[in-house]
């Protein structure tokens, strides 16, 4: 059996979850992100609306319940009014949201090319 204490990854691995993981919402506007977030917390931390554009800035938020080192960035949409991709940049994980009211769109198509820029 290999030996995973003294692989480098394992070394990278151990100082990123020192540090902190953060974990980015990201897609459409209205896709469910900032729901998600409340939903794992337990608890109404995120401001949700049926108006779109309600999350206007990145927000962070600790997941106490699973590691202080994990963070989930809610992010606005990737089409909202002043959204920049570089907003992703330090993630260390993208979860992408499709609003489920109009399903796989050709701009769904769009993000994943501007994503993979970044």
């Amino acid at each position: 059996m290999q030996n995973f204490k003294n692989t480098e990854s394992t070394k990278q691995l151990i100082s990123k979850l020192r540090q902190g993981l953060e974990i980015a919402f990201v897609g459409e506007v209205n896709s469910g992100k900032s729901s998600t977030v409340n939903a794992i917390r337990g608890e109404e931390v995120a401001e949700v609306s049926i108006i779109t554009g309600s999350t206007v800035t990145n927000d962070s938020y600790e997941l106490p319940t699973l590691s202080k080192a994990v963070k989930i960035i809610d992010t606005p949409g990737l089409r909202a009014p002043g959204a920049d991709v570089n907003f992703y940049r330090g993630a260390d994980l993208i979860v992408y949201f499709v609003n489920a009211a109009s399903g796989w769109t050709a701009n769904n198509k769009t993000d994943f090319f501007v994503l993979k820029q970044i």
